[in-house]
């Protein structure tokens, strides 16, 4: 059993599904399709004979809200997501750095600059 993960937005979608298609009477059980482009699901997905199972692609919890809020996600749609989006932490200025300290005051930073400078 195998959900196809699309990568190329230069084959067209008759193509796709006659892989499909073609895979399936070969004995394989192509559960889905998957992709981030979600015009291109829908699209290869009215080309195959028997239906397919569209799996839309989100990078983050986030980008999966923004497509709902944008009416793109339908009842009913599969979707995949990066689910290490919903425990990462967002880093502070000094942990994206990478300086290793941070300065509480803005006198600290001008110190800091004169040391470095003296």
């Amino acid at each position: 059993r195998v959900v196809l993960d699309l990568k190329s937005r230069r084959v067209p979608p008759r193509v796709w599904a006659r892989l499909v298609d073609h895979l399936r009477s070969r004995g394989l059980c192509v559960d889905g399709l998957g992709s981030f482009s979600i015009d291109e699901l829908r699209s290869i997905g009215s080309f195959c004979s028997t239906p397919i199972t569209q799996v839309i692609f989100f990078h983050s919890a986030g980008d999966l809200q923004r497509a709902c809020h944008a009416g793109e996600v339908k009842h009913g749609d599969t979707v995949f997501f990066n689910a290490g989006s919903l425990i990462w932490k967002k880093p502070t200025l000094c942990e994206a750095s990478g300086l290793g300290w941070c300065a509480t005051t803005s006198s600290a930073l001008l110190d800091a600059d004169f040391y470095d400078n003296g």
